[in-house]
């Protein structure tokens, strides 16, 4: 039976379906299936999105009248209903594909009849937002200034207009803070550091932050657009989300120059950027699904 579901993997909601369901309806096999997905995939990307492959789960199977542990996972794929569609054309209108061909309209048809989800703007996070809206909370005195307060429109782009998913120990102030305190390192403009109890409502409590002179914001400022923010913070997003996403966030920002291109080029992708590459679009997902 074809079962239609939200893909685990696209950055927007979209209805698949299995591939292995498929060759399962059409009585062919998997692995056959998965050849022609990749014959034609590069092509049938251009006008209908992503494919996006995934592994089967570690498990017994037979062969040979033996049965033993799968040694490598085999890929399946996940196929909105134009991939699916376009797939099913390459096969003769035998009575069994005739069948499953409406089996599947009908299938993402229900799908999108019944789903008590709906879809709004690209949702997204709020730790940063939140640690900003408690600003009330840090200890910090009249005669000095801190990085978070500062920097506070940095959060917002990242976290808002751009749409990163943020984890609630993600401390891009860290970041901030650290490559800030180098910077200022040995100018003739830098003052005494200072210390700020800057307060978490959570188990971390309150911690001892630097806390800057004034005269020191206007050089902080002009720092942090000139500096940080077009050199070192893509270098962080690398760091914490991989070099895929990265330059996805850049191109979809309009924003890609010859720094991106270059600290994000991967002449082989490996297992452990797939990974993030996977997770940070899974977490942007969950961030674009808004439930009844």
């Amino acid at each position: 039976m074809l079962k239609v579901i939200v893909s685990p993997f696209s950055d927007r909601m979209e209805y698949v379906v299995d591939s292995r369901l498929i060759a399962q309806e059409l009585g062919i096999e998997h692995d056959t299936f998965i050849k022609t997905i990749r014959t034609y995939q590069s092509e049938i990307e251009l006008e209908t999105g992503q494919i996006f492959f995934d592994d089967e789960k570690s498990g017994i199977e037979r062969e040979g009248g033996k049965y033993t542990l799968k040694k490598k996972p085999k890929k399946f794929a996940y196929l909105n209903e134009d991939h699916a569609i376009f797939f099913m054309t390459l096969s003769a209108n035998t009575p069994q594909v005739v069948k499953c061909k409406k089996n599947l309209v009908l299938a993402f048809k229900k799908a999108r009849e019944n789903s008590i989800v709906k879809v709004k703007k690209p949702q997204h996070t709020s730790i940063y937002i939140v640690r900003l809206e408690n600003s009330r909370d840090h200890k910090i005195g009249y005669e000095y200034w801190g990085v978070f307060q500062e920097a506070g429109w940095v959060y917002l782009m990242v976290e808002k207009e751009w749409k990163v998913p943020v984890e609630k120990y993600d401390l891009l102030d860290g970041s901030i803070g650290k490559h800030w305190k180098n910077f200022r390192k040995d100018k003739v403009w830098a003052k005494k550091i200072g210390v700020y109890i800057h307060k978490f409502r959570d188990q971390r409590g309150e911690r001892e932050s630097n806390a800057y002179d004034h005269s020191e914001l206007s050089h902080f400022k002009e720092w942090l657009a000139e500096i940080y923010v077009p050199e070192i913070l893509p270098k962080y997003f690398v760091d914490k989300i991989g070099k895929k996403a990265t330059r996805l966030i850049y191109e979809e920002n309009n924003l890609l120059n010859n720094l991106i291109f270059e600290i994000t080029e991967m002449k082989k992708e490996t297992e452990k950027q797939k990974e993030l590459f996977d997770k940070f679009l899974k977490s942007r997902q969950q961030l674009s699904l808004i439930s009844n």
